[in-house]
């Protein structure tokens, strides 16, 4: 059944260039910030032309319950094929997965492109072992041996579970044996031209709608956004309750801290404080972020450009960040000066005075918009993967 499948989605040639998307699982745009790329990347190439199918690798290995948690929606709406195992089979785990990649041999793949070192990278001799043709595009999101590095230096116990340099050799393998990397941080791109100065490495920006012109009417709390499966976002609100909320509510009394994000680790309800509200998921972004005069992100390690500092501003919500939680992205001269704080003492004084000054915050939201309008829209986007698309001899068929 899986043989016939893949058959289906891979036969032959049509007037559209194909392009194989190759995750762990179906994006969760509504979740985390990784599935809100995805889904701005698969917009932009079928917008270019290109006909897109998503093969999940990580289903192979979940459960009936598991896949069904997560649907995949936000890709058939968008008409993209999908392909995994059925709702009700059991995990076939390897056996699965080589069963129904062996039916890519007959494939019209142009491209592939694989998500994570962790995922399609895994199976990337697989992968082009049956999609001789295509060309390789690696997407790392992040470049995770350094997030590992990082975690390691900040929390040594970490020691024990993370491995950076099998990471970074593995990372470091995939930039030399595909035919383009793409990264969202403009730091990540200098890594890796070091890392493989042979590779191909390109820069695409974290893309979000046209931003909507945004007033300081009922605009009083700050927040924190983040997926808390997410080790970095865990560690930042605990940090950031320990050693900077402490001080900022002592100078803002009335301020309320809000904790919005899926999985809140249960140590945050330790904290009975009326001026802090753990409110979990929250499917309308858009309504939380209305209320919210500032976000921060006291991110202490990571990599990659951060989704939740893109999204804030693109809110017109200036964000008060670290520098870890700034790298990889050029922020104009305001927001570096008012907005990306060196220690816990700037990190309060950023906050405290965006938050009594409407002429600084004003300021912050206006070049906060511009930025997400000139430098993360969706024609950005699409411009530089058509760039890219087009250096590795790719166009759609039924364009000009």
């Amino acid at each position: 059944m899986l043989h016939r499948l893949f058959q289906k989605i891979f036969s032959p040639p049509s007037r559209q260039q194909h392009i194989v998307f190759v995750d762990c699982d179906f994006p969760r745009p509504l979740h985390d910030a990784g599935s809100v790329e995805t889904l701005a990347i698969i917009d932009s190439l079928t917008s270019l032309g290109f006909k897109v199918s998503f093969v999940a690798l990580g289903r192979f290995f979940q459960s009936p319950e598991q896949r069904n948690a997560t649907p995949d929606t936000p890709l058939t709406s968008r008409g993209i094929r999908c392909f995994s195992p059925s709702g009700a089979s059991p995990p076939t785990e390897h056996t699965g997965i080589q069963e129904s990649l062996a039916a890519l041999s007959n494939a019209s793949a142009s491209a592939c492109i694989i998500a994570r070192s962790c995922c399609g990278g895994t199976f990337f001799e697989t992968l082009k072992t049956y999609l001789s043709h295509a060309k390789f595009i690696f997407l790392p999101h992040d470049l995770h041996f350094l997030r590992e590095e990082r975690e390691v230096l900040t929390s040594p116990k970490a020691v024990q579970t993370l491995t950076p340099d099998a990471t970074k050799k593995q990372e470091t393998q995939l930039l030399q044996l595909c035919d383009a990397t793409l990264f969202f941080s403009q730091h990540e791109v200098t890594i890796a031209q070091n890392l493989a100065p042979q590779a191909r490495i390109h820069y695409i920006p974290l893309t979000r709608p046209a931003p909507p012109q945004t007033s300081l009417n009922n605009r009083k709390d700050i927040g924190f956004i983040g997926n808390f499966s997410h080790r970095p976002n865990a560690d930042a609100v605990t940090f950031f309750l320990s050693n900077i909320w402490p001080a900022l509510h002592s100078r803002h009394p009335n301020l309320i801290f809000h904790i919005i994000g899926e999985n809140p680790p249960a140590d945050l309800y330790t904290h009975t404080s009326p001026n802090l509200k753990i409110h979990g998921h929250i499917p309308d972004l858009d309504a939380a972020l209305s209320t919210l005069r500032l976000t921060v992100a006291p991110l202490r390690f990571g990599a990659g450009a951060k989704g939740k500092v893109v999204s804030s501003l693109a809110a017109g919500i200036p964000c008060v960040m670290t520098e870890i939680a700034a790298e990889g992205m050029n922020f104009p001269p305001h927001l570096t000066q008012h907005c990306i704080a060196k220690t816990t003492v700037d990190f309060v004084q950023l906050c405290s005075s965006l938050l009594i000054d409407d002429v600084s915050w004003h300021e912050a939201s206006q070049q906060g918009l511009a930025m997400i309008t000139h430098s993360h829209s969706p024609v950005v986007l699409r411009t530089t993967l058509a760039d890219m698309l087009h250096m590795l001899g790719l166009k759609p068929h039924n364009k000009a």
